[in-house]
């Protein structure tokens, strides 16, 4: 038994030897490639050595990827070795005759192999077959100004089927991307060989001049290996065909596979020396521009909207700067929050910009609107241009009387009629020559204490029903607007006149809150944002600005400007009413007061 065990290990021995004999040994799947196919790397070296390959050599020509590692173990006549492989897969970057150079694991190191790598054109005519998947990558343009659009294409034509396949994005350093649209399909040939190809377009944007490397596009997946034809089966004889086939369609059996496109060098060129900040490189740029109401006159007090519209072809909505605005006397101004966009059209983007301004005539007489003046680039014809939207005179009328407010009237007295009221009929009843048909005389001083007795009686109910009356004067102003009578708009709307002008915000938010209920009988509440919702601006950014004074701390408010902008809209508002035109009331609120 000992002698078996002893000669084992002798054959171990032997084995291990063996196996440091061989060394580490490099090997390639293929050593003529074309330029964006990948090459299998495998590394063999004995079970025990210990250590990684260090690949830093290969990093100068080829783009590695680790795909695996593993231990084998056999036993061939009792002798016992094993193994150790790894997988890699290399990527060259450029074309022509290159080197796998010596790998070195712990002590031990490869032997040197030599490869051929053909441009894509030449793959055919020299390998003798097509590549069965190729990327390409083109730009509109090598030279672009910094920040202005380059359209960049990516196309993926394959002759096989790929499963799991991703295409990177570009990158480069300062290189904003954009995709645009959505990819295209389609077919094309290339050297006599049918591919399909899918084509992906971007739309990028320098952010610094000089040379630019935009790094080679990469398609990484599974590429499918076609199913060798098999021969005629009784299912085949039967049938007529395989009825197996499509199942085994789905188990076919696939290799990684990784291709990556041309890495392309852009030259940006800066802003050229004395154009004007902000820079707008583009294919066209416009301003127009619309005015409600369209035509004048305007009158004093009524808010004008004015909307300017900016519209530039390659570029972005980010990209649009704020326009510079000159308000003339006897115009205030109201801008609004610009709208921004960013569009699709054909192989550009589109950036679009509206900007809504309130203004709002505080004088009566002819007045002027400054040109709007805004520069760009035009990258076609390489000039600068410049975008305008001429001066405009407008003619403002004085404003339209103002209210007139009602006096206030006196409220009748609710006391019943001088024939039928107990108080004034003691007098009249003393003064009288007979009561009940006989004299005071003749009734002796009965008659005069029951009268007593009974304005007595009268005089406690009397004074019951008056303090009830001033107990119901003094309840809370809420209920007594409850139970009381609806003011008129019309005088709600003269108190908010008045409030404004003595700028007395507490007294201007109950009068605007009387207004809202007097014209809208539907809305009560005692916050201003419902009111705003059902007003136009700058009516509303007035009413929300008049909230924040309560709510908010060291928020100005300007009284007379607000009413300037609020009298036409409430008038608006209360002639709308009148004709059935409430408006579309706003989604009730979330969490109602």
């Amino acid at each position: 038994m000992k002698s078996r065990f002893l000669f084992l290990f002798l054959l171990y021995l032997l084995g291990h030897a063996l196996a440091q004999a061989a060394g580490l040994v490099a090997s390639l799947d293929r050593t003529r490639v074309a330029l964006g196919e990948s090459i299998a790397l495998t590394l063999r070296a004995p079970g025990d050595l210990w250590g990684v390959p260090n690949l830093d050599a290969l990093k100068p020509d080829f783009r590695v990827e680790k795909q695996g590692q593993r231990t084998k173990m056999t036993i061939v006549n009792g002798q016992v070795s094993s193994t150790k492989e790894w997988q890699f897969l290399l990527f060259p970057k450029r074309s022509g005759k290159l080197q796998i150079p010596s790998i070195q694991v712990g002590d031990l190191a490869s032997d040197p192999i030599s490869i051929e790598v053909l441009p894509s054109s030449q793959a055919q005519e020299q390998l003798g077959r097509a590549s069965p998947v190729l990327v390409e990558a083109e730009v509109d343009q090598k030279s672009p100004y910094v920040q202005a659009q380059v359209r960049y294409s990516v196309r993926v034509l394959s002759r096989v089927n790929l499963r799991d396949a991703t295409l990177e994005d570009p990158k480069g350093e300062g290189l904003l991307v954009e995709r645009l649209g959505k990819d295209r399909t389609y077919e094309t040939v290339r050297n006599g060989q049918r591919y399909q190809v899918i084509e992906r377009n971007y739309a990028l944007f320098p952010q610094h001049s000089g040379p630019l490397q935009i790094a080679p596009p990469v398609l990484s997946g599974r590429m499918v290996i076609p199913r060798r034809q098999r021969s005629s089966s009784p299912f085949d004889a039967f049938f007529g065909r395989d009825p197996f086939a499509e199942l085994d369609d789905l188990f076919q059996p696939t290799q990684p596979i990784q291709v990556q496109g041309p890495e392309i060098t852009l030259q940006v060129q800066p802003q050229p020396k004395g154009t004007p900040t902000p820079w707008l490189p583009a294919k066209s740029f416009s301003l127009t521009e619309t005015w409600t109401p369209k035509h004048g006159p305007f009158r004093v007090g009524e808010p004008i909207t004015r909307t300017i519209r900016m519209l530039a072809r390659g570029l972005t909505a980010a990209q649009l700067p704020d326009l510079p605005t000159q308000v003339p006397d006897g115009l205030n101004f109201y801008p609004d929050q610009p709208h921004t966009a960013t569009n699709e059209e054909g192989d550009d983007l589109v950036a679009l910009k509206e900007i809504k301004q309130a203004w709002v005539p505080t004088a009566a007489g002819n007045l002027t609107l400054p040109e709007v003046r805004l520069p760009w680039w035009d990258v076609q014809a390489q000039q600068l241009r410049t975008a305008r939207l001429p001066a405009r005179q407008i003619q403002v009328l004085p404003a339209k009387d103002a209210d007139q407010t009602p006096a206030p009237q006196a409220p009748e007295p609710s006391t019943a009629p001088a024939q039928t009221n107990p108080s004034t009929a003691p007098s009249e009843a003393i003064r009288g020559p007979a009561i009940s048909g006989f004299s005071l005389k003749q009734s002796g001083y009965w008659p005069l204490l029951s009268l007593g007795l009974g304005l007595a009686w009268l005089g406690s109910l009397f004074g019951w029903l008056l303090c009830r009356r001033r107990k119901k004067q003094t309840k809370p102003e809420q209920a007594q607007k409850t139970a009381g009578k609806t003011p008129r708009p019309a005088e709600a709307r003269a108190r908010l006149r008045r409030a404004c002008a003595s700028q007395d915000a507490k007294a201007a938010r109950e009068a605007l809150l009387d207004w809202a209920e007097a014209c809208w009988p539907e809305v009560r509440t005692p916050r201003l944002e419902p009111i705003a919702a059902r007003l136009p601006e700058p009516a509303a950014r007035a009413i929300r600005t008049l909230d924040q004074v309560r709510y908010g701390k060291g928020v100005a408010w300007d009284g007379p400007a607000a009413w300037q902008v609020l009298q036409s809209a409430l008038k608006q508002a209360e002639a709308d009413r009148k004709k059935g035109r409430s408006g579309h009331p706003p989604l009730p609120e979330l969490y109602p007061a």
